[in-house]
């Protein structure tokens, strides 16, 4: 986690790579994040959905995109159960880079006061097996 952090916090410096304006990337002094606690990356059964229909999911930028879903993670958290849908994107299935990914929207007690009120994700690889990691930090 601390890697790929670091990581986003170079794509943020780098010119070619930034979202920021020159000027805004010479005041750049980091993300801000929620501490690392690993009781918040999680073991989950994953279960593929092999006969889900696809649909048009509203994003945030309030375009349409076609998504079918791909399967369920089943896992506890905090002492609570929980199950989150997994997603596929169809415009990237055939893509050489993100044709393995699935997204995972959420929501949580952060959302509207110390994160985006409409949810958070995470984008995660298509599990080769019957469990995969959800690390929420």
């Amino acid at each position: 986690m601390e890697a790929h952090r670091a990581e986003q916090h170079q794509d943020f410096l780098d010119a070619e790579h930034s979202p920021l304006t020159n000027h805004d990337r010479a005041h750049f002094r980091g993300l801000p994040y929620f501490a690392i606690d690993s009781g918040y990356c999680v073991e989950a059964k994953f279960k593929r959905t092999p006969k889900e229909k696809p649909f048009k999911m509203n994003t945030s930028s309030g375009k349409l995109q076609d998504y079918v879903k791909y399967g369920e993670a089943k896992f506890e958290i905090l002492g609570e159960k929980e199950v989150l849908n997994l997603y596929q994107n169809l415009a990237f299935v055939d893509h050489p880079e993100y044709g393995n990914q699935l997204f995972v929207p959420f929501t949580d007690a952060t959302n509207g006061s110390d994160s985006y009120g409409g949810g958070r994700y995470m984008d995660i690889v298509i599990p080769k097996g019957k469990s995969l990691t959800l690390d929420f930090n």
